[in-house]
């Protein structure tokens, strides 16, 4: 009797997958529902996709999801010591179908579809040859499948064109759309974000080291939170851990891009202490040895304007570079860009959306201070809304819907 085996989605996807694009290529070869589709790809919960295949098949199904990006592993049906199929397969003793209720596979009466014109057939890894007394003719004819994006027939279902310049009141509108985000999943927004700055906060406690640390990691926070934010908006469920998924994908250009950012930081940091050294003892005449010897009202008075002017020159530079920061996260970690590139593309989206971000930055602040008032507990409910925003600003900005 030849034994049967099950295809089982782990609920993670391949490190620098796009998770929507994936649900709508499992839409499009599996020939199931949009909403279906997104909800189990970006839903993070372990699925049986297919279950009493024999091996062939299931690696084949391996293989196709494989190449769509999801992380899938095929194991005996029943129990027992699982058995890796593929460089993405991990075993398992018993994979669980959450969703299913244990029985039922989620592709039950779902078949791939075929177009040999339009892929060329991948012949099969089998591991350990066919199974004795398995069928030799494929009923389910995998996986010659089209894997181009389908065309738009559901709400959602957009491309990458941008950046595009926006209206003002877009500014106003982010902000809306991230408290629609927040409010359907509160509790998980501000745990996430609430973990993520108790996180900053002990991390800035370490000496010498501490800052820099929080400043490698932060896009890593960020990019999961943008990632989070995406399988939310996609019709699945943001979760607290969704805070660390940039360590599981992608983290090496995640940490790229802290490492850049916190350079530049360090260079501006130098260019004003340069230009206060200059101000201050090249262009006044101060003698730096006697400068404990001088009044300090007379030092803040001579000084003051000096160092200010600094300050300012300081701020112009640090704008841009927080105008190439603000989206790059969320480009690395959902568009797999390099880290030069996400900021140079931040940059270029900031720029030319000046106006929508000076609004957007009126109303957070205004916010901010609100939520300071009544013991800072306002700000569980602002900041949350405000990391959101910034979600739904980058689809805003660099989205539009596909035309049918």
């Amino acid at each position: 009797m030849s034994m049967s085996y099950q295809v089982v989605y782990t609920g993670q996807l391949k490190p620098g997958t796009n998770g929507e694009q994936a649900a709508r290529d499992f839409a499009a070869v599996f020939k199931v529902p949009d909403e279906k589709a997104w909800k189990l790809v970006l839903g993070g919960t372990e699925r049986v996709l297919k279950k009493d295949v024999d091996q062939v098949n299931a690696e084949r199904y391996r293989e196709l999801l494989d190449e769509i990006g999801l992380v899938v592993r095929v194991g005996p049906v029943g129990g027992g010591q699982a058995e890796a199929a593929g460089s993405n397969a991990e075993a398992s003793p018993q994979p669980a179908d959450a969703a299913s209720g244990g029985d039922a596979d989620a592709l039950s009466g779902a078949r791939p579809e075929a177009k040999p014109e339009t892929r060329p057939r991948a012949k099969p890894r089998v591991t350990s040859g066919p199974v004795a007394g398995a069928p030799t003719v494929d009923p389910y004819a995998p996986p010659r499948a089209d894997l181009t994006a389908p065309r738009a027939q559901a709400s959602g279902n957009e491309v990458m064109t941008g950046p595009h310049a926006m209206p003002a009141g877009h500014g106003w509108q982010w902000i809306v759309d991230g408290f629609g985000l927040f409010k359907r999943a509160p509790l998980a927004w501000i745990g996430a974000v609430g973990l993520m700055m108790l996180l900053n906060i002990l991390l800035s406690l370490i000496p010498m080291i501490g800052t820099l640390i929080g400043t490698l990691v932060g896009p890593v926070f960020l990019g999961g939170l943008m990632l989070g934010a995406q399988t939310q908006a996609l019709g699945g469920t943001l979760r607290v851990a969704d805070l660390f998924a940039g360590f599981s994908a992608n983290p090496g250009r995640l940490f790229a891009l802290g490492g850049v950012y916190l350079l530049a930081i360090f260079a501006i940091s130098i260019v004003i202490g340069v230009l206060v050294s200059v101000l201050l003892f090249g262009v006044s005449g101060i003698d730096p040895t006697v400068v404990e010897q001088q009044d300090p009202t007379l030092m803040i008075a001579t000084l003051g304007p000096m160092v200010l002017l600094a300050l300012l020159f300081g701020l112009l530079l640090l704008v841009p570079l927080l105008m190439a920061y603000w989206f790059a996260p969320a480009l690395v970690m959902l568009e797999d860009m390099p880290p030069l590139e996400a900021m140079k593309v931040s940059f270029s989206a900031c720029w030319m959306n000046i106006l929508p971000f000076f609004v957007y930055g009126l109303i957070g602040f205004m916010l901010v201070l609100v939520g300071m008032i009544p013991l800072f507990l306002g700000l569980l409910i602002v900041l949350p809304v405000l990391v959101a925003s910034v979600y739904t600003g980058y689809r805003d900005i660099f989205y539009r819907r596909q035309r049918a």
